[in-house]
């Protein structure tokens, strides 16, 4: 996942901007083309404004939000 571009989230919990609603299903299809053997995937999309308002916590301490994507697919 990384290398196609996604960022780590947490464990097993990967996220990635795109850009509109075609460019989320061309991701959806390219990882149903190489799914894993054995396991789970479940594929969440969400609005620049949903994401937006996640409350992050590191380290003790509220994180600073990020700026606003276009889009969202969290993997």
């Amino acid at each position: 996942m990384l290398d196609d571009g996604f960022e780590r989230s947490q464990f097993s919990v990967y996220a990635r901007f795109v850009n509109g609603k075609e460019a989320f299903q061309t991701r959806v299809n390219r990882i149903e083309r190489h799914l894993p053997d054995k396991g789970d995937i479940q594929i969440l999309n969400f609005t620049d404004r949903q994401y937006r308002d996640i409350v992050h916590f590191s380290d003790q301490g509220r994180k600073a939000a990020r700026k606003n994507p276009a889009q969202l697919a969290l993997f």
